[in-house]
């Protein structure tokens, strides 16, 4: 994960543009090792780094970048954010990922070994992040109620079952307006938020579909597959 993002970073053309984005890469990485303890700076991605640069980016003044030890390579000394911003995205990754792993577990009934694993392994810094999202003033809220939300949109086919992820995308979008002190950009961030929530949810059903199929997993796409809509199977 980290190494694909290094390298999106290195492939920007200006070098402002990679200082800024590596920046905010690093500020995510080094904040959810330093609060959620080591291995958290696996979940660095693409979707909270955004978080982190959106915060930035409304802010009069860019972050003045601090000087920190790499959680990957000791011996290097990387500039990171280190502020408000990156933790808020440090903890929006963690609840994020135990969702997503949730989501994993509901889809499987159970099934899946593995996201089993991953949600019991990442409860202790879910409950860290929470209180940090609360402290920042953030509704934790959005996340509690995804798991169910999420499961009676997939369960009812006129539920729109991207409408949960667009609804914390957009929460989490309107929150970097706040956070930066420009809360006239909640609303315009908010629908930018859904859409942007909407589009990775139908990715991952994309990425996923031949395995969920392959599993008798749920999954959104499955209805317009060949054998769902009663052709030859694909």
């Amino acid at each position: 994960m980290l190494t694909r993002q290094r390298r999106f970073a290195a492939s920007l053309a200006d070098p402002a543009d990679r200082r800024i984005y590596r920046m905010h890469m690093c500020g995510l990485c080094h904040t959810l090792a330093g609060r959620y303890g080591p291995g958290s700076q696996l979940l660095t991605g693409y979707e909270t780094i955004l978080l982190n640069m959106l915060t930035g980016a409304q802010q009069p003044h860019p972050p003045a970048p601090v000087a920190r030890r790499c959680p990957i390579n000791p011996l290097l000394k990387v500039p990171a954010n280190h502020d408000a911003a990156s933790r808020f995205a440090a903890a929006a990754a963690v609840a994020l990922a135990h969702a997503g792993f949730a989501d994993h577990v509901q889809d499987s009934r159970g099934r899946d070994l593995g996201a089993r694993l991953v949600c019991r392994a990442l409860e202790r810094p879910r409950r860290a992040a929470y209180r940090d999202l609360d402290a920042l003033g953030f509704d934790t809220g959005v996340f509690v109620r995804l798991p169910a939300e999420q499961g009676a949109a997939e369960q009812y086919d006129l539920l729109d079952p991207a409408a949960p992820a667009a609804r914390a995308a957009a929460a989490l979008f309107a929150m970097t307006a706040h956070l930066a002190g420009c809360p006239q950009n909640a609303g315009p961030l908010a629908a930018a938020g859904a859409a942007y929530g909407a589009y990775l949810y139908l990715l991952d059903a994309y990425h996923d579909y031949a395995r969920d199929r392959a599993r008798g997993h749920y999954n959104p796409l499955r209805r317009f597959g060949p054998a769902e809509r009663g052709g030859p199977p694909g």
